[in-house]
């Protein structure tokens, strides 16, 4: 048997045999194969710069490899080894990993092989876990391509994670957007067809992928209402579970969970519905911030801030008396000072700030202006943090661990007013005070 790059058989760098081919993809062929040097069976991923069309399936490759280094978890196979070999015409690059066992999800329900709600509810709980770890690494890892041909299941139930080749490893405690589009359609939430992956994209996956075991259908074939996933009219499991695959499902990314903690809480926990989820203390007169109280969680919602209608036609104005003032020799930087003004008032608006504190992790995302954050820390540093603040409620109410800098928590809290603040700063300090 031979694909474009190998006949099974070769013998690759004098060391390794291969044995059978393992997948075709975007990202070359993954075969396995013998280490003639150990003994071990190992699986090598090789991709060809002939085939690629530009530099990025090799840019994917080698940060893959990067992040394989770093991992070291029982359900992801261990990295062995990373070359290259060159021929007259061709570049070829490899990664040797240690074969994991078992088949995949997607040859499992080829054969038809099914399982109930207790079953899938493992399969979620193993792979959040890995997620969990993933997601925790220094920098964080995103692995955005989760499917059922990318999860291998053995006999006994234990599940594998493979194919790290759509990879993303996020620097900083924050995301970056390169734009590149990766991911496979059907298991890919939005925000990826436009070049951006969150925890919550993990997470999205994991959930179309659970759809997949239960129903044996691609969740792109599956109905949808209003542009989401019918989980009601797909499946019969229980209410709970229905409104979880719900919640892992929705479209908009600050309306899934925010990480896979979270979401493995909630697994277990009954839905939302039947668990009180209001405020301790009043809402101010006015304000559109949300808090929900449960007993585990707080989640706390911040809308986009109303611009008063005097202030748009004074920014408009104000960029129109700078560029003009500028425009006899300055035209570029006059264009960008009128360009700031319409940035503000169309961005602005759409700005949007979430917070959810639960008994293990917080997490923080805010977004707009054309740019995103998302940050996760343990609620231990949160309690050690807020014992030892004293800073004042009306300008960073918030412990600096939550939020970061005082001018991070001032940016944070922009547009609030300070009855807002003092109201956010007692519901942090009160959920805070009973964790600790």
């Amino acid at each position: 048997m031979r694909d474009s790059l190998h006949s099974l058989g070769d013998r690759i760098a004098d060391r390794y045999q291969l044995t059978r081919l393992l997948g075709q993809g975007g990202m070359g062929s993954t075969y396995a194969a013998d280490d003639l040097a150990t003994q071990q069976a190992v699986a090598i991923k090789v991709v060809s710069l002939q085939q690629s069309a530009d530099w990025k399936t090799l840019e994917l490759f080698e940060r893959e490899a990067k992040v394989l280094q770093s991992i070291d978890h029982p359900q992801i196979p261990d990295y062995l080894d990373y070359f290259h070999l060159d021929t007259e015409s061709d570049r070829r690059f490899y990664l040797v990993q240690e074969l994991a066992p078992g088949v995949s999800l997607a040859d499992w329900v080829a054969r038809g092989w099914r399982t109930d709600e207790a079953g899938v509810k493992d399969m979620a709980k193993q792979l959040l876990d890995i997620l969990n770890y993933l997601h925790w690494l220094t920098p964080p890892v995103v692995h955005r391509d989760l499917k059922p041909r990318n999860v291998l299941r053995c006999d006994d139930g234990r599940l594998y994670l493979v194919d790290f080749g759509a990879v993303q490893a996020v620097y900083g405690n924050k995301l970056t957007h390169g734009g590149t589009f990766v991911g496979t359609f059907g298991y890919m939430p939005p925000e990826q067809f436009r070049g951006k992956a969150y925890f919550a994209s993990d997470l999205y996956a994991l959930g179309a992928t659970l759809m997949f075991v239960l129903t044996g259908r691609s969740p792109a074939d599956l109905p949808q209402r209003r542009m989401k996933i019918d989980v009601r009219d797909c499946i019969q499991v229980s209410p709970d579970f229905t409104h979880w695959l719900e919640k892992i499902l929705e479209p908009a990314v600050e309306d899934r969970f925010h990480s896979a903690q979270e979401a493995l809480t909630a697994l277990h926990l009954p839905a939302p519905k039947a668990i009180e989820a209001v405020s301790r203390t009043p809402r101010p007169v006015g304000s559109r911030m949300t808090i929900a109280r449960q007993p585990d969680r707080l989640d706390i919602q911040i809308p986009p801030p109303r611009l008063k209608p005097a202030i748009a036609p004074v920014l408009v104005i104000t960029g129109l008396l700078i560029a003009i003032a500028f425009s006899l020799g300055f035209y570029l930087g006059a264009i960008l000072l009128l360009l700031l003004p319409l940035w503000i008032l169309a961005a602005g608006p759409n700005s949007r700030r979430t917070l959810i504190l639960t008994r293990e992790t917080f997490t923080c995302e805010w977004q707009g202006f054309g740019f995103n954050g998302h940050y996760i820390g343990s609620c231990d540093r949160l309690i050690d943090d807020s014992a030892s603040s004293h800073l004042s409620p009306l300008t960073s109410p918030l412990p600096a661990a939550l939020l970061g800098t005082p001018f991070q928590q001032r940016l944070w809290l922009w547009g609030l007013t300070a009855a807002e603040r003092q109201w956010l700063a007692a519901e942090v300090k009160e959920f805070v005070r009973e964790l600790g």
